[in-house]
């Protein structure tokens, strides 16, 4: 016997009813629990009318949103999620049942980011703020510092630099580069040491948020609790959002403060960080940056973000007895060509860069006339120091420890320096495959800029500055449009259409919210917070920085590189279809023992009929070897 619950209201079920239903695995595809086309009938059928009411008729605004939906096969629960109308006549209304992952993608498909309540950032408190200064200057009391530039345990979002065009090309003839309205970013007079910390053209300060609180922002906006958070244990939880457009001034709030404004806190909001993306898009592009995977339960309305490489660790296992098995064979089943491949396949990052060495075509480094193994850096820089000029030109050293690539580079003054290349290439396992699964969240675009000194005042000028990797964009970026009024919308100047979802890039870099001794000055250390894409790269902040990079390479152990060349690999060419009787829905996540062997599920498919007695299911597996 079968039941269908629509909103808690018994269906009505066409004669000889049965339903097939698809319960896949998010380790492997994009997809969970979900259902065939189901056509109901109206015509005739008093309950059907309760539950979808007049939908056929044209006056009716059709429902957008989602009927809850449960299905019983002899008492027991197949599915448990949503019901979606896909199609309506005056006799029958079609359905399909999606649970889940399934539902998330549905409800994902025509939502974006950036336009979905995920509230404010939380900022520091501000001080010595007036009516007439509060636009240009004013200052942090060293007790907020946390809340600018610390961890994603402290704040929401960090004060960093986020130049919208490049800072070579800012022309400024004071000696504090920041003061330049081109840079959001706050000027420093503070190091740790000291009391305050000054910051300049506050109307310029964008949203920079940590990607693991727009990640839980956007997870309860649908309506699910985060359970489960792997990234928030490994050095990806560092990750922070590089934003180019400034806020603007209509997020402030005095609230915090007296009538005359003195003390005052911005209300950024964070969607303004956010590319304009469908939310199935971003799930998708953080789950192939991260290697995890977003496990949503429409059931208790919980998601798990799970780490590929403890995906199967925890699960306990499945096992068909042999005298449940009906059928087995092996197979060679087809696999959805977007399906997740980051264990076997080739990874590259969907943007060039500015400085054009960072990312090299394989035809070009292929040009490079040697190419010349070292055990270790130290080697690589002795066999450098050792070649005349006109042989350096020639080769490609290479630290085969790291994967780190280095050419002689001529500067401009004729002198030349050992120079990393290729520092975000593509991780190539095929060479015939292509670039199989290409990120669209990116290292951020950077440049060498002195972004100056400052400390307290009390400490004078110095005549040094730090020179430090800033992201900038490459086209001059604007203000988020503000909120749109009735009277704009009555007078048609504000269109209500959406647009196409954008394909850009959302760019990142990493924040640990340490403050590292990049300068010294009379013979004292001062300590300064820096963001970074490579701890490698150029700059004061060389040597100093904890090992982690977002480089494709194996550079160090907290590197995307050595991330991606240890997710296990459970995809084999030994495939098998497996038809078997169960109890109840087995989770397609969990290990399979298959005659003492060991398998994983990609997907478990099922017929119920309205007369059968036990639960039959064909699932599709990989052999573990």
């Amino acid at each position: 016997m079968i039941e269908l619950l629509i909103d808690n209201m018994p269906v009505d079920l066409p004669e000889g009813f049965s339903l097939d239903m698809e319960y896949e695995n998010e380790f492997f595809t994009k997809a969970s629990e979900y259902s065939l086309d189901i056509e109901l009938p109206l015509l005739g059928s008093s309950n059907n009318r309760k539950i979808f009411g007049n939908i056929n008729r044209m006056t009716i605004p059709k429902r957008n949103v989602n009927y809850e939906a449960v299905v019983y096969v002899n008492g027991r629960c197949v599915s448990h999620g949503y019901a979606i109308i896909l199609s309506i006549t005056n006799t029958i209304v079609k359905i399909q049942l999606v649970g889940n992952t399934s539902y998330v993608n549905f409800l994902g498909a025509n939502t974006y980011i950036d336009e979905m309540d995920l509230g404010y950032a939380e900022t520091p408190q501000f001080n010595n703020l007036t009516p007439t200064d509060w636009l240009t200057t004013a200052y942090i009391n060293q007790g907020e510092y946390h809340k600018a530039f610390g961890s994603v345990d402290d704040t929401d979002m960090v004060f960093f630099w986020a130049y919208y065009k490049d800072p070579k090309d800012i022309v400024d003839s004071t000696f504090w580069p920041q003061r330049h309205p081109n840079s959001p970013f706050p000027t420093f007079s503070g190091s740790g040491n000291g009391s305050q910390m000054w910051l300049d053209y506050m109307y310029r300060y964008s949203c920079q948020p940590y990607l693991l609180k727009v990640i839980e922002r956007i997870v309860s906006a649908m309506g699910f609790k985060l359970r489960r958070n792997d990234l928030k244990h490994t050095w990806l939880r560092n990750l922070y959002i590089c934003n180019y457009k400034a806020s603007g001034i209509n997020g402030w709030d005095n609230t915090h403060g007296d009538s005359g404004g003195k003390k005052a806190t911005f209300r950024l909001p964070m969607v303004n960080a956010l590319p304009h993306w469908k939310v199935s898009t971003f799930l998708d592009e953080v789950e192939k940056l991260c290697a995890c995977v977003f496990v949503f339960n429409t059931y208790n309305k919980t998601v798990d973000i799970m780490q590929l490489d403890k995906f199967y660790g925890e699960a306990s296992i499945y096992e068909i007895p042999d005298d449940c098995i009906l059928d087995e064979y092996e197979f060679e089943f087809s696999e959805d060509s977007e399906s997740k491949d980051l264990a076997s396949g080739n990874i590259s990052f969907a943007r060039n860069y500015t400085d054009k060495l960072l990312k090299i075509t394989q035809e070009v480094r292929d040009t490079i006339e040697t190419h010349e193994l070292y055990s270790n850096y130290d080697e690589l820089l002795a066999a450098y120091e050792a070649e005349t000029l006109a042989d350096r030109k020639k080769k490609l050293f290479i630290d085969n420890a790291t994967g780190r690539e280095y050419i002689c580079y001529v500067k401009e003054d004729g002198n030349d320096e050992m120079r990393e290349v290729n520092v975000f290439c593509d991780l190539i396992r095929d060479e015939e495959k292509g670039g199989s699964v290409e990120l669209k969240i990116v290292p951020a675009n950077t440049r060498l800029f002195n972004i100056g000194w400052f400390f307290d005042y009390a400490w004078g000028r110095p005549s040094a500055g730090l020179v430090l990797n800033v992201p900038f964009s490459e086209q001059e970026q604007t203000s988020n449009p503000e909120y749109k009024t009735a009277q704009e919308i009555i007078e048609n100047s504000y269109s209500n259409e959406q647009k196409d979802e954008e394909d850009e890039c959302m760019e990142v870099m990493l924040s640990t919210g340490e403050w590292f001794p990049l300068a010294t000055y009379s013979g004292t250390s001062f300590s300064y917070p820096a963001p970074f894409t490579d701890f490698n790269m150029q700059g004061s902040a060389n040597g100093k920085l904890p090992e982690m990079s977002l480089s494709l390479k194996d550079v160090c152990e907290q590197s995307l590189g050595h991330l991606y060349r240890n997710i296990p690999v459970y995809k084999s060419g030994d495939k098998f279809v497996i038809r078997f009787l169960a109890k109840t829905v087995p989770d397609a996540r969990q290990p399979f023992l298959i005659h003492n062997q060991r398998y994983v599920c990609r997907k478990l498919s099922a017929n119920f009929g309205d007369g059968m007695k036990e639960l039959v299911f064909e699932g599709e597996f990989f052999r573990v070897g």
